[in-house]
């Protein structure tokens, strides 16, 4: 009787795995027909720009930088205006100096479309306008500059402040970064490390002197300031002082990430 029970058990389930249907055809998802077919936009990014590979998104710069506009969409037309220089640009990006200007201007993009897809985007003529502000401003009033105390990831034991202050003299100012390394050019001495800055932050590197083996080793790098404008993260590196011999090759280095506070 209990292997009569048994084959039985096995031959039902056979015969509902047979039946589970392997065949059964999937149906694929509906298609979107208005997939990628945008609403006409003048959407457009500023960018403040230090290098080919260093660059803040903003819309508040310092004025010795260039300038990078671009449209976010691809459309047929392009035409930019500038605060109230009579000029206009028609090309989807645009890269401008405002050296010695100060204060806050209107960018102005309108664009035109000639793919327009009423039937996606009801309402939509193929033309929009956007304009947006740009503040521009001098050394003294870059939301980089100040004090902040904090450490090396790969040391957080070891607390000191990194400064980033205006400093002039005879007539002219510029700004110094501080005690980066630990050590290099604390806040009694001038800085002879060299500075690129924009509103959010700046790049910095030195020529490998003798104050620059002995004191700072060489540093370079990159400075960021969150959003909250109250912390900064630094990437730098410098001279690796491990190697065992008088003066030091400066093609091998030591890499580093400081986290600080604005005091």
């Amino acid at each position: 009787m209990r292997t009569y029970f048994y084959g039985c058990f096995v031959v039902v389930m056979l015969t509902l795995h047979s039946c589970g249907g392997d065949d059964v055809p999937v149906k694929p998802p509906p298609t979107d027909p208005c997939a990628g077919k945008l609403r006409t936009s003048a959407d457009f990014t500023i960018k403040e720009i230090l290098s080919d590979t260093v660059w803040f998104f903003t819309d508040t710069v310092f004025t010795q930088n260039s300038i990078e506009f671009e449209a976010v969409q691809d459309n047929r037309e392009y035409t930019w205006k500038v605060g109230n220089d009579e000029r206009t640009w028609n090309t989807k990006k645009i890269r401008l100096n405002f050296i010695g200007t100060r204060g806050t201007i209107p960018i102005r993009l309108i664009v035109k479309n000639n793919t327009v897809d009423t039937g996606c985007n009801p309402g939509d003529k193929g033309i929009d306008t956007v304009t947006k502000y740009l503040t521009i401003l001098g050394s003294n009033d870059l939301a980089i500059v100040g004090a902040y105390k904090g450490y090396n990831v790969d040391n957080p034991n070891d607390v000191f402040t990194v400064t980033i202050r205006s400093t002039e003299y005879r007539g002219r100012s510029w700004l110094e970064i501080m005690n980066i390394n630990k050590g290099c050019f604390d806040t009694t001495n001038s800085s002879n490390l060299y500075v690129n800055v924009a509103n959010k932050g700046l790049t910095f590197s030195s020529v490998y002197t003798t104050p620059m083996r002995d004191i700072c080793w060489d540093p370079r790098g990159v400075a960021r300031l969150y959003p909250d404008r109250n912390h900064v993260v630094i990437h730098y590196d410098v001279v690796d002082q491990n190697q065992d011999i008088p003066l030091k090759d400066k093609k091998i280095r030591k890499y580093h990430t400081f986290k600080g506070v604005r005091q």
